[in-house]
C-alpha cells in the first residue's frame, strides 16, 4: 500500500469511528468532541489527518468547528426536528446582515418553585436552568436576556455550550419547535449593574420584554426577560 492510501485509509477511519460514536449516541447533541492532538493519538496519525476527518464531518452537517473552542455534534441523533420559522436573536440578526454576539454572563440549576412548577407543568422542586446572557450587534451591546428552561424537558443541556449553539437550536436537538409566544412589552429603569453591561447611563429607560414560548404540542419550555437598550429600541407589530 502507497503512503497515499495509507494516508486515505486512516483519514476514512478516523472519519467512520466518530460518525460511528454520533450514530450510536456516545457523542451527544451539542457535546465537544475530542481534539485533534487527542484524536490523532488514539489513532496514531497526524493531526492533519484528524483535521480532515473533521472537515468532512462539517460539510455533512454532523459537527460544527467554533474557533478557540473546538468541534461540536449539531446532527445524528434519530429523532431531531428542524427549527421551524422561530428566530432566535442569532438568526434574526444575520438576516439583517448584521453580526451577532452572545456572551455568557451566568447560568445556575436551582428548583423550579411554584410559579415555573405552574408553567411548565413539573413540580417545585424539580430544577430549571437559567441563563443569562449579554447580546451585541457588531460589538455594540444590545440586551440583556435571562431565560429559564425546565430540564426535565432538556437534560443534557447544562453540558451544552450556549455560546455556540442558540437556545433554538437546542431545543430542535430534542425535537422541540418554537410553535407560538406569548409577549409582554414594559418599560423598565435600568439599575447600576444592567447600564454597565449595557455601556448606558444607570437609571436610563429600556424596553423590557417577557416572552413565554411554547411548543408543538402547547407546552412551555422557555421564559425570558429581555432588557433591551431604550435607545436602540424598537417594537414592530406586523397583523
Amino acid at each position: 500500500m502507497s503512503e497515499e492510501q495509507k494516508r486515505t485509509s486512516l483519514y476514512q477511519q478516523v472519519r467512520e469511528a466518530i460518525r460511528t460514536k454520533i450514530e450510536d449516541g456516545d457523542y451527544g447533541l451539542g457535546e465537544v468532541l475530542p481534539s485533534e492532538q487527542e484524536l490523532s493519538e488514539i489513532f496514531h496519525t497526524t493531526r492533519q489527518t484528524v483535521r480532515n476527518a473533521y472537515a468532512a464531518l462539517e460539510a455533512e452537517g454532523l459537527v460544527r468547528r467554533a474557533q478557540g473552542k473546538g468541534v461540536f455534534v449539531t446532527k445524528g441523533s434519530p429523532g431531531t426536528l428542524d427549527i421551524g420559522d422561530g428566530r432566535s436573536f442569532r438568526q434574526s440578526t444575520r438576516a439583517e446582515g448584521k453580526k451577532p454576539q452572545v456572551r455568557i454572563l451566568s447560568h445556575e440549576t436551582r428548583a423550579a418553585g411554584p410559579w415555573y412548577a405552574e408553567l411548565f407543568k413539573i413540580r417545585a422542586d424539580d430544577p430549571v436552568y437559567a441563563i443569562r446572557r449579554l447580546n451585541s450587534v457588531d460589538g455594540c451591546p444590545l440586551s440583556l436576556e435571562r431565560t429559564v428552561v425546565p430540564l426535565v424537558r432538556f437534560p443534557r443541556l447544562e453540558g451544552i455550550d450556549l455560546g455556540v449553539f442558540s437556545l433554538y437550536e437546542v431545543f430542535g436537538f430534542y425535537g422541540k419547535v418554537v410553535d407560538a409566544t406569548f409577549e409582554h412589552l414594559d418599560i423598565a429603569e435600568l439599575s447600576v449593574h444592567d447600564a454597565h453591561f449595557l455601556g448606558v447611563e444607570p437609571g436610563g429607560p429600556a424596553m423590557a420584554y417577557d416572552c413565554i414560548s411554547y411548543d408543538q404540542d402547547g407546552e412551555a419550555i422557555e421564559h425570558t426577560r429581555t432588557l433591551r437598550r431604550g435607545d436602540l429600541g424598537f417594537y414592530t407589530v406586523r397583523y
